[in-house]
């Protein structure tokens, strides 16, 4: 009974924590989307406006240059034969539409006033401007703790890519 209950519990915590859940390969992991989309839009080599379009219509060198940058931001490896670890290059790929997915669930159910500068970042007409810092539109001029999105794993391995 006191497991049931701790799951419950736990469950509702990570929903008032707006973390994005995904799989890596091999567990549950959550991961903050304020610095997984910064450090999307201010990856060092893929330019997100540029390289998706071309990626989403499987153009090389860009579907190589975006599934390396997912890998980096998500901290997740590719396919492994010899482990059967890690994603494969669609799966990879799929993280990006599981986490867009994600943030326009995010943006419909948070209230403007408790999240501005989320909403700011995530391109809400309604939310007001952050007060200060670096927003999405200042590419490359964020500091590394910025950039770098911080990935949790999960004791749970089951697959999920939408907010509990």
């Amino acid at each position: 009974m006191w497991g049931l209950f701790k799951r419950w519990a736990d469950r509702r915590r990570e929903r008032q924590r707006a973390l994005f859940v995904f799989y890596d390969g091999t567990q549950e992991r959550r991961a903050d989307p304020a610095r997984v989309w910064r450090a999307l839009i201010n990856h060092a080599e893929m330019n997100f406006e540029d390289h998706m379009p071309l990626a989403d219509q499987g153009h090389e060198p860009e579907v190589s240059i975006v599934l390396k940058a997912i890998r980096e931001v998500f901290e997740v490896s590719a396919w492994d034969n010899r482990t059967l670890t890690g994603l494969t290059d669609w799966e990879t790929l799929d993280l990006i539409r599981q986490f867009d997915e994600y943030l326009d669930e995010l943006k419909k159910s948070t209230d403007p006033s408790q999240m501005p500068y989320l909403l700011s970042v995530y391109g809400s007409s309604t939310a007001p401007e952050p007060p200060s810092g670096p927003t999405s539109s200042s590419a490359g001029s964020s500091s590394s703790n910025d950039a770098s999105p911080t990935v949790e794993a999960s004791p749970s391995s089951e697959p999920s890519a939408t907010p509990s």
